[in-house]
């Protein structure tokens, strides 16, 4: 019965920390924020992880605008907060791409939708 214990803690202590080691990198925070709806242009993006990242490749486009010229430079250092100045934007609708390498050193990408309305 001991040996049946022990077996079934050590098991359950291996899947918990499997499922860790396989958590991949994540936007905790972003401003916009995904599928919000602005009356304002926002000044920046800002980006927050939930770990150090090494981020890639930043793109911004509108469905209308085509894709918009930002100030992204590629970092080689790891970080968790990214803030990247825009240009004035106009109404749209804006897709913020994103790709970038975890702490795992998994590749991942993802988006953040938002819409741009003055009019109201």
């Amino acid at each position: 019965m001991f040996n049946k214990t022990i077996w079934a803690i050590t098991l359950w202590f291996a899947l918990a920390l499997t499922n860790i080691a396989f958590a991949h990198s994540a936007v905790v925070f972003s401003s916009p924020a995904n599928n919000s709806q602005l009356s304002e242009a926002p000044d920046a993006i800002h980006l927050e992880f939930n770990e150090d990242v090494r981020l890639l490749a930043l793109e911004l486009s509108g469905m209308e605008q085509g894709d918009v010229v930002i100030d992204f430079q590629r970092d080689r250092q790891a970080k968790d907060v990214f803030h990247i100045n825009l240009p004035d934007l106009a109404d749209d609708i804006y897709t913020i791409t994103w790709t970038l390498i975890g702490a795992d050193g998994h590749r991942v990408s993802g988006d953040i939708v938002f819409t741009l309305s003055s009019a109201g």
